[in-house]
């Protein structure tokens, strides 16, 4: 899932559910999963990355495109990050639930990126490495267009329905 999608899912659910950072940080973690097994759109539908180690393939390989992307994915997930934490987090406490449901909510991903040849070397981590993998949803071949619409309409109304949650807040 886009790194956005990730970040407003996780702090909606998280600033309903709790005020403790540390569960806000599981809601993150937790979530990341769960909507990773749904329906979504990230770097699987450019056919370079979909083969082999996918995105964790060496960084210098990447194309261009998945680059572009990515930054962009980057860009807007800051941007969805500041406007939460300044119309829903009013209090300290709302910003650390803001801020630990975002990392729990991201670190799945950071620690496949940056740890991924160690990950593998460690039995600990192969099963977590094969966990993410596999229980991350995927096209079963190259998506066509009609196919990364759908997608696209799925993931667009899983972050539609978490600000919603948030929105609620206020």
């Amino acid at each position: 899932m886009l790194i956005g999608a990730h970040l407003i899912t996780s702090d909606a659910i998280a600033l309903v559910l709790t005020d403790k950072p540390w569960i806000a940080f599981l809601i993150g973690v937790v979530s990341h999963h769960l909507f990773d097994a749904l329906p979504h759109l990230d770097s699987n539908i450019f056919k370079e990355i979909n083969q082999g180690d996918g995105a964790n393939g060496k960084i210098k390989n990447w194309p261009i495109k998945f680059w572009l992307f990515f930054a962009a994915d980057l860009i807007i997930g800051v941007f969805f990050l500041i406007y939460i934490l300044n119309n829903f987090a009013q209090s300290f406490n709302q910003r650390l639930i803001v801020f630990w449901a975002s990392f729990g909510a991201i670190l799945p991903d950071l620690i496949n990126f940056f740890f991924h040849e160690q990950l593998r070397q460690s039995s600990l981590g192969k099963i977590y490495f094969n966990f993410h993998k596999n229980f991350h949803w995927r096209f079963r071949s190259q998506p066509k267009t009609k196919q990364i619409v759908a997608v696209g309409l799925t993931q667009s109304l899983i972050i539609f329905l978490a600000l919603i949650l948030i929105i609620g807040l206020k």
